[in-house]
């Protein structure tokens, strides 16, 4: 996966999710680069930190990634899944986001359908 590519739909997610966060929280975001599987971005929100970027390198697929940290999320045995398109899963203080490779996924216009999705998930249906 281009770095680049990530880099830059980061920078934006920074820019649009800071407007509406109050003014002394921090995203520390985790960035799994799996190559052409797409990438891992974890989303830490932390108050009163700074905004950093971590590149963790060492992990070839995203199952890989959901093996090696921590989450209840996904379990069992994962290495034969795959993802297609943008998956998120989202808890107390971070957002986690598995991204596909294609090129569409990390554009401005699916960025702004992610950050509609964090500030507006699906409601629950209730069961009749």
């Amino acid at each position: 996966m281009n770095q680049e590519i990530i880099q830059r739909y980061i920078n934006e997610f920074r820019r649009y999710i800071s407007s509406v966060l109050k003014p002394n929280i921090g995203l520390e975001i985790d960035i799994y680069n799996c190559g052409n599987e797409g990438a891992v971005l974890i989303i830490f929100f932390k108050p009163g930190g700074k905004s950093i970027d971590k590149e963790i390198n060492e992990f070839n697929t995203i199952a890989d990634v959901l093996n090696s940290i921590e989450q209840n999320f996904v379990g069992g045995n994962i290495s034969g899944m795959t993802f297609k398109g943008t998956n998120m899963m989202m808890d107390q203080n971070r957002i986690l986001l598995i991204k596909e490779s294609n090129k569409d996924e990390w554009s401005s216009t699916q960025l702004k359908e992610d950050l509609n999705n964090i500030f507006q998930p699906p409601s629950k249906k209730k069961k009749v």
